[in-house]
């Protein structure tokens, strides 16, 4: 995902940000400076269908974020596609890193 840095306005990509007392930030690899994000913008919607384990197929419902210190670690909860029609989602969520899924378009 990319950033620009508000103190060199570098465009960064950054893969890995880092949760505090204060918020969402990430470090400047050109000028080493800490600028915080909106990590909103970078997490992926809830409703959103995701490719899993080969053929698994899923829809994003949630995250952990709020409890996450670092962005790479950041747990997404995805309820398998057969279970949609259900009442209650959260009986089979199974929960994934960013890494371990992909978006279906």
């Amino acid at each position: 995902m990319k950033t620009t840095c508000f103190s060199c306005n570098a465009i960064n990509e950054f893969t890995s940000a880092f949760q505090d007392e204060l918020g969402w930030h990430v470090i400047c690899p050109i000028c080493d400076s800490s600028y915080d994000i909106d990590i909103e913008l970078f997490l992926i919607s809830n409703g959103i269908k995701v490719k899993y384990w080969g053929n698994g197929v899923g829809i994003v419902d949630g995250n952990d974020a709020d409890i996450t210190e670092q962005y790479e670690d950041i747990n997404y909860y995805v309820c398998p596609v057969e279970f949609t029609h259900k009442k209650v989602w959260s009986d089979h969520y199974n929960m994934f890193l960013r890494s371990e899924f992909e978006i279906v378009v």
